[in-house]
């Protein structure tokens, strides 16, 4: 069977085609995603979302792994001095929703996030504890449901 000559011409277009985008493909894998997440730690890992507010002037939000404990969202934060607080709070086990406030005299305070950092979240609220002001954060809820 004899190919014309555009036969010929259009299968060399189609491997140059496939060798540029399996050249593509392997190039790509090569260098790092550029997205910007949360610090310390990755969402697929079944996070806990925890929250460091206080005297310390790194505040935010942090996913950390399952089961990390206070200090390990202290070393997320970039707090590596930890021994000025009680180990007994350092070593205590974070869930998601929870907040740490560093006090001015070296104190950690464990406390909830407030609603609308969860809600932003995703993170369920306690509709029995919530204001108001808070249930109207939700989409879809008013004055008069809240």
């Amino acid at each position: 069977m004899q190919s014309t000559e555009g036969q010929r011409d259009g299968a060399i277009v189609i491997v140059v085609i496939a060798v540029i985008f399996f050249a593509i493909s392997c190039l790509s894998s090569q260098f790092p995603s550029q997205v910007n997440n949360i610090p310390f730690g990755d969402k697929s890992s079944g996070p806990v979302i925890a929250e460091i507010s206080g005297t310390a002037g790194l505040n935010g939000i942090f996913y950390v792994p399952d089961k990390a404990r206070v200090c390990d969202l202290l070393a997320a934060a970039g707090i590596g001095n930890t021994e000025a607080f009680d180990e007994h709070t350092l070593n205590r086990r974070l869930s998601t929703g929870e907040a740490v406030v560093i006090e001015s005299y070296g104190r950690l305070r464990i406390q909830q996030m407030n609603n609308e950092n969860k809600v932003a979240l995703g993170i369920p609220i306690d509709i029995n504890k919530a204001s108001v002001d808070d249930l109207m954060i939700i989409n879809g809820i008013g004055e008069k449901t809240a």
